[in-house]
């Protein structure tokens, strides 16, 4: 339908164009000049939501402006279309198109709040607003408000002081941005699902509670995006254009800038709270923006950024123009130039199903409190009103009875109702605004402002017949002069050249190329774009339909009769306190399920010499205190440490005799120990090393007394600092100042795989003296070196090599060769499939961050294969400092994490060791 309504309009203004005139045929044949004529551009600000209609508005609301003086505010009202239960009441009871009952309820709700609120209580005299949808279609209102009894601050000045403070006393009343409880958690049902009803009649402490809720969850500017606000200007520093965060300040400030603009500042303590009015917020119950008309600057800045714009950047209607006229000759059908040119205007941007509906439903996409607007043409060629059929306002003037000879066109139009008979024109309660058609601005030089004048003449000098000025041999400037109009005309002319967006919001130069490139397309290509299949960008997660419309609270309560959210936060701390008398012991290991090898069990028989010293409590200098393991993957590390700890264990009779540590938590899980961190009382960071005191060091000498023998895995990720530390701290533990305090210690791994983190290698020397040179003695004194051969995980004696060969660095060509037949490319689509859910390894953070994004984006409930919601939720922090934090400075906790149901979860952070809850499971 909207398709054909475009293909009809310009169909009639086409035929605008072409004139009956045989004289003029020639003249019309040419599809430039028939497409200069204003009816082709007038025509096409009938379409509504397109570019050519918001300009025609917004001359309208310049008009009004001028006749009516500066409004009072500004003021946005937002859909809150997942929370209010009116809404969904009303999608239950109708059966017809879910979209048409968001629109409409839309419209309703904003009409009555009008009515009753604003009218009512505020005394609303005009107001001017303009509907508009966002990408997903949910649809808001920006416009201008005209409250009686409002201060004139068109005429303030600095010197003035009294009325200053009068003009900040009344905008206190109105505006502010103080949270009556800025330390607000808003957790259960969201504020907006409640009615204003269910709240007026608490208590005043629970009306202010509500208050902060919903201002916490629809006024806080929480995150600054480069999708919304976080711009730059040209050559500057990217920024919030919404300037948050915000100073704070006990008191309103209204002041004058260093352009000499008025500025009206609220008194804040939030410094991300958006502006508010508090009644306003508690009966429209979701996000809102307020804000005063201080200025004539504040209200073009205005009008330039949300009422004149389209819904997305696009290209002028001009540079639409001049493009259609370079792709056509003159010899070209001008409805064919015509459509073309409608066509480019609708389908520069994206309609939401909400904005359709809107548009089929017949309503319009701005609302005047339902005021006509007397259109008066000043041409005398052709005269377009809106008034009633008949006599053109322009006649009706001229024909005005003689006792209003002295009024002037423009008085007349906005004091008299036009639509009763000459004899019984009367005045009207409210002024009507009169739309002037051309629109005419002065220009620099005077020469070439004779129509200015003449125009200012009509409107503001009583006539009866044009002709009586022609007759007084005076230029339409010397008029102007000698009735003085200058001196009473409005302060408050616009120029539209000076309604222009802010710098923020300046187009990008490749999107306007794009769209002039799109002209070059035929008709039926257009309309395709505007068609279902049409391509959007992707919208980001946690932001969908599918993850905004998931009930989580419903998830939430089924939760509720098992564990309470205080329980759930200590559920570890009451876990690990109940399983507090349990040793962390490994399941029971059978010795003869796995042969040794031989290099395995040279290992064993040195052991079996040592649990012998340590049982018949003799020492000897032969026998190595430290041992060193060396095996690459697959040669049974893992099952040795198993072997030793049973053969020690059986050996001393003792179940805690063996200490068995791990640079990670995965390491330490995969062998039955504890991480290095947890087991030995480390801090995470070296220079936070102190030897222990009080109960943590009774406790550690209690879980260190019977130990005899400390084995530490995966070596290679042990530097000389560690080393040194792990020495200090069995040192205290067993009261022997001898390396390691005399425990025999082995230290199995792979030096050729992962190295220390902000630490120095053990095959390394330090650059500087301290614990990692101590370290490094510790490794010089190492007596005894293990090497395991035998690879029992990978059975390829070929792959083997080139496994050892990638280790050193001395891979070949043939290597790569069988390589790369494993590279994705060169893999089937059937087997490649295979691996979509594996776990993935990259180089740099950002390509997992990358991949684990796409992941969420497709992930499907197990159940239905449906696309599954993914919530989105940022952190909490308690502090400024920590806010603005990186992740490690907060160990780990991300600024947002992205939650799906069926999706895989790792942990970055070790929990319980002994119960699998580590970092990398």
């Amino acid at each position: 339908m909207l398709k054909c309504f475009i293909l009809n309009a310009a169909g009639v203004a086409a035929n605008f164009g072409v004139v009956s005139n045989p004289a003029q045929s020639e003249e019309t044949s040419n599809v430039g000049t028939a497409m200069q004529r204003p009816s082709c551009f007038f025509q096409s600000s009938n379409i509504r939501g397109t570019k050519p209609y918001w300009k025609s508005r917004t001359g309208e609301l310049m008009d009004m402006v001028e006749q009516l003086g500066l409004p009072t505010i500004f003021l946005t009202l937002s859909c809150a279309d997942l929370h209010w239960p009116d809404l969904f009441r009303r999608k239950k009871e109708e059966t017809y198109c879910k979209t048409y009952i968001v629109d409409s309820f839309f419209h309703e709700r904003v009409e009555c709040f009008l009515d009753t609120i604003l009218k009512t209580k505020f005394k609303l005299v005009y107001h001017w607003y303009r509907v508009e949808y966002q990408h997903r279609g949910s649809p808001h209102i920006h416009g201008i408000f005209w409250f009686e009894g409002a201060p004139d601050i068109s005429s303030i000045g600095s010197d003035d002081k009294e009325k200053l403070e009068e003009v900040k006393d009344y905008y206190d009343k109105l505006i502010t941005a103080m949270n009556p409880n800025p330390n607000c958690e808003c957790v259960g049902v969201h504020p907006c699902q409640l009615l204003f009803k269910d709240v007026m009649n608490s208590s005043k402490e629970d009306i202010q509670e509500d208050l902060a809720k919903l201002l916490v969850k629809c006024q806080r500017h929480t995150k600054c995006s480069e999708e919304t606000c976080f711009k730059a200007k040209s050559g500057g520093l990217k920024k919030c254009r919404f300037n948050f965060p915000q100073a704070l300040r006990e008191n309103s400030v209204l002041f004058f800038d260093e352009h000499g603009i008025l500025q009206y500042e609220p008194a804040r303590n939030d410094p991300l709270l958006n502006k508010f009015l508090e009644l306003f917020m508690e009966i429209w119950r979701g996000n809102l923006d307020i804000s005063p008309v201080t200025s004539k600057q504040k209200l073009m800045m205005y009008l330039g950024k949300y009422i004149s714009k389209s819904e997305i950047r696009s290209t002028s209607l001009a540079e639409l123009f001049q493009k259609i006229l370079g792709k056509c000759d003159d010899e070209d059908n001008i409805l064919r130039a015509v459509r073309k040119l409608y066509i480019s205007t609708c389908s520069e941007r994206d309609y939401s199903a909400q904005e359709v509906c809107h548009i089929l439903s017949g309503r319009n996409l701005y609302g005047a409190g339902g005021r006509l607007f007397v259109n008066l043409n000043l041409n005398l060629e052709k005269v377009v009103t809106k008034v009633c059929p008949g006599k053109s306002v322009l006649e009706k003037y001229e024909c005005r009875p003689s006792k209003l000879d002295n009024v002037s066109l423009l008085n007349f139009c906005k004091n008299f109702n036009l639509e009763l008979m000459p004899n019984k024109y009367r005045n009207i309660e409210k002024l009507k605004p009169i739309l002037i058609f051309p629109k005419l601005v002065k220009e620099p030089n005077d020469d070439d402002n004779d129509k200015y004048f003449r125009q200012l003449v009509l409107l503001h000098v009583p006539w009866r017949n044009i002709n009586d000025f022609q007759t007084s041999h005076h230029s339409w400037k010397q008029l102007y002069d000698n009735y003085g109009i200058g001196e009473n005309l409005n302060r408050l002319q616009i120029d539209p050249k000076q309604i222009e967006c802010d710098d923020d919001e300046e187009e990008d130069v490749n999107d306007s190329n794009n769209t002039l490139d799109d002209l070059n397309l035929e008709e039926y290509m257009l309309l395709s774009r505007m068609g279902p299949k049409l391509t959007l960008p992707p919208v980001m997660i946690g932001l969908r339909d599918t993850d905004i419309n998931h009930n989580w609270s419903e998830d939430a309560l089924l939760y509720k009769n098992l564990i309470s959210l205080n329980e759930l936060e200590n559920f570890l701390k009451l876990k690990k306190a109940e399983f507090k008398n349990i040793a962390p012991h490994p399941k029971a290991f059978d010795p003869l399920c796995n042969p040794l090898s031989a290099d395995q069990q040279a290992v064993v028989n040195q052991l079996c010499d040592q649990l012998q010293c340590i049982v018949t409590n003799k020492e000897s200098n032969v026998i190595p205190k430290i041992t060193i393991v060396q095996g690459k993957a697959g040669t049974g590390k893992s099952h040795l440490i198993k072997y030793l700890r049973w053969k020690a264990q059986e050996v001393l009779k003792c179940h805690d005799c063996v200490y068995v540590v791990g640079p990670t938590g995965m390491s330490a899980l995969n062998i039955g120990g504890r991480t290095i961190h947890s087991g030995l009382h480390m801090p995470t960071k070296f220079p936070n090393f102190e030897l222990l005191s009080g109960d943590c060091l009774k406790k550690f000498n209690t879980s260190m007394k019977n130990v005899q023998l400390l084995i530490i895995d995966e070596y290679s990720m042990v530097g000389c600092k560690m080393l040194r530390q792990i020495d200090l701290r069995v040192r205290q533990a067993k009261g022997v100042n001898e390396p390691f305090g005399k425990v025999y210690v082995y230290m199995l791994g792979d030096i050729r795989q992962l190295p220390p983190v902000f630490d120095t290698a053990i095959y390394k020397f330090p650059r500087e003296p301290g614990n990692a040179e101590q370290g490094k003695a510790l490794v010089s004194s190492v007596q005894k070196v293990f090497f395991l051969r035998q690879c029992f995980r990978q059975k390829d004696v070929a792959f083997q090599g080139i496994l050892d060969r990638i280790s050193t660095g001395n891979i070949t060509e043939e290597d790569y060769v069988v390589l790369s037949t494993r590279f994705k490319n060169c893999i089937k689509e059937p087997e490649r499939k295979r691996f979509d859910d594996a776990v993935h390894f990259f180089s740099v953070k950002a390509k997992a961050l990358e991949h684990n994004y796409k992941s969420l984006q497709n992930l499907k409930s197990a159940c239905t294969q449906e696309v599954a919601p993914v919530a989105k939720i940022t952190a909490k922090h308690n502090n400024s400092v920590a806010k603005s934090g990186t992740v490690e400075d907060a160990e780990g906790l991300e600024h947002t994490l992205f939650w799906g149901k069926w999706c895989k979860i790792m942990l970055t952070y070790n929990l319980w060791t002994e119960m699998g809850l580590v970092n990398g499971a």
